[in-house]
């Protein structure tokens, strides 16, 4: 919502929007009339009323009936492409404040779990070393285990420095200062996403900002072909001439009264070579639009195929990581912690399975915001905010884990 407000990129897309809108009542205006005067100077034509002692006239031209309809559905089709624009604008920002927002959560949740396992790594350290004073393992253990924590110091500060980078994109997404805080992210529940392609096809035909743009291109570019055909149309002069009359005049017969006209005048559109050009120019271009709208379509049903197929493989993974792969590696740091203890394992074989513990854990929070990042991707090509589900029935929930939790 931040940043639906105060994007610099809408923000523009707004203004672009507004100034297209003043253009309709400039296209659909009548040119300025001319006025001409003749003042008395040189010398002035006699007429039998009497010399001619000045002359106005004022000039107006009017396009062929149409041309003025014409140009205007052109620059409102052209308002409408903005407004599309606009549209793809918003759309677009909030995909990447959410890809970035659940960037930023993967960082968080992985310097979290990193910090627990800190904790887990000092107590086998602790264990090692109790266990080295008592002469049961040697110093090696403990020296592995103090170099494994050192690996994890490091991993935090990059880390930290992922997650500063998610920071600053959030920020930079909402036109705030790029080191402004943030609040933690909420955790994430695992929350299955129910589009199949035909339907997410259905609303991305109807909804698309991209694909509504390129058919209001269609349209712009028939208008245009439509205004090349009628610029084979004259345009109509419309005149209007008051002369002065001197007096006294200079025949006997004179009246000496002022005198008024009315012209008409229109172009002879005879280069017609330049006018067919324009015609076949604009039949190209309705081609060429129609052809990227079916180009931007077939991209937008292969992209909703990846997607969809992405957002399933990431809820499978999810799923699988947190409801057996995560509960069974925690279950083996404990068993294999206790036998430890007991002397029944060798260390190098604890530490083997607390890093696939770690991974594994790493490896759910990577496929939950994986999933809601391709979920992302599925609003920004459908082309509006969406629910997990097209349907308004209650949405299935996941199953509960099978036992044990994702971490200690």
């Amino acid at each position: 919502d931040e940043a639906l407000v105060r994007n610099p990129g809408i923000r523009r897309a707004i203004r672009e929007a507004q100034a297209l809108g003043q253009r309709v009542p400039q296209v659909t205006s009548l040119d300025d009339p001319m006025v001409t005067i003749v003042p008395p100077t040189g010398n002035m034509i006699e007429t039998a009323a009497g010399m001619m002692d000045g002359q106005v006239g004022v000039t107006q031209k009017l396009p062929f009936p149409g041309k003025l309809a014409t140009r205007g559905r052109i620059a409102e089709q052209e308002v409408r492409i903005a407004l599309d624009r606009l549209a793809d604008a918003r759309v677009t920002t909030v995909a990447d404040v959410s890809k970035s927002y659940f960037a930023y959560y993967l960082a968080d949740a992985s310097i979290r779990l990193t910090d627990e396992s800190v904790g887990l790594l000092r107590q086998i350290r602790d264990v090692a070393a109790a266990r080295y004073r008592a002469g049961a393992a040697t110093q090696q253990d403990v020296l592995q285990a103090e170099v494994e924590l050192y690996r994890l110091t490091n991993d935090l500060i990059t880390l930290k420095q992922t997650r500063a980078t998610a920071t600053a994109r959030l920020n930079a997404l909402m036109n705030r200062q790029v080191d402004a805080p943030l609040p933690s992210p909420h955790p994430l529940d695992l929350d299955r996403v129910e589009w199949r392609l035909d339907d997410a096809t259905r609303g991305a035909l109807s909804s698309n900002p991209q694909l509504a743009a390129m058919r209001d291109q269609v349209l712009r570019n028939l208008e245009r072909v439509r205004l090349a055909r009628l610029d084979y149309l004259p345009d109509l002069v419309v005149g209007y001439t008051y002369t002065a009359i001197a007096a006294p005049a200079l025949s006997p017969v004179a009246t000496g009264e002022d005198a008024w006209n009315l012209g008409l005048g229109l172009n002879i559109p005879i280069w017609w070579q330049r006018r067919r050009a324009a015609v076949v120019e604009g039949n190209a271009q309705v081609l060429g639009s129609v052809e990227e709208f079916e180009d931007m379509r077939n991209r937008v049903v292969l992209g909703l195929e990846e997607n969809l197929v992405q957002i399933d493989t990431r809820y499978r993974q999810a799923l699988l990581f947190r409801n057996l792969i995560v509960p069974r590696a925690w279950q083996g740091v404990e068993a294999a912690l206790a036998s430890y203890r007991a002397g029944r394992t060798e260390f190098t074989g604890l530490l083997d399975i607390w890093r696939r513990w770690l991974d594994a854990a790493l490896g759910y929070e990577r496929a939950l915001a994986g999933l809601e990042q391709s979920f992302a991707d599925l609003q920004q090509l459908v082309g509006v905010r969406i629910g997990r589900s097209p349907a308004t029935a209650p949405r299935e929930q996941p199953p509960p884990p099978a036992e044990g939790s994702p971490r200690p």
